[in-house]
């Protein structure tokens, strides 16, 4: 299901870095589970929306559907997404796949490229800093996605 994770790498502050998860990989032929569906098009629709890399470079499919239904469109969005990604100068793998970081890990261990997941969280991030990281609460979030994505409270 789509989650928050939690990494043991810190970010230059030294707060512990949350990002937000697919348990299981989307794309062409994955397993493609609902909530993991819903969380990378509502990715992908934002980033799109708002990151200047992406308004350039237009996803040419017109506004990606937020449904959990994982299809041609979502397919090509994964693809676009990692094309611009790419070409702006991110380590992205050009496989049309979206797979949870394995371990401790940001960069998969074949394709030495980060992991696409991550690449989304910078995107999203970028596009609505203002709702960043409490994506569960942004009004426009997926009330199904939302219990899942419940941000942890560290004491």
């Amino acid at each position: 299901m789509a989650r928050v994770s939690l990494t043991q790498f810190n970010d230059a502050g030294g707060a512990p870095r949350n990002f937000y998860n697919v348990d299981t990989a989307v794309g062409q032929g994955c397993p493609n589970r609902r909530d993991d569906v819903l969380l990378v098009q509502y990715f992908l629709r934002e980033s799109f929306k708002g990151v200047s890399d992406f308004k350039k470079d237009p996803f040419p499919g017109g506004v990606l559907a937020v449904d959990g239904r994982a299809g041609p469109q979502t397919f090509a969005a994964i693809r676009h997404f990692q094309k611009v990604s790419k070409a702006k100068g991110f380590s992205s793998a050009q496989d049309g796949r979206v797979d949870p970081p394995v371990g401790e890990k940001f960069h998969g261990s074949i394709s030495q490229t980060q992991y696409t997941i991550l690449t989304m969280n910078v995107a999203f991030k970028k596009a609505r800093p203002q709702d960043w990281p409490r994506v569960s609460k942004a009004s426009d979030c997926p009330g199904e996605l939302r219990p899942r994505l419940i941000e942890p409270t560290f004491i």
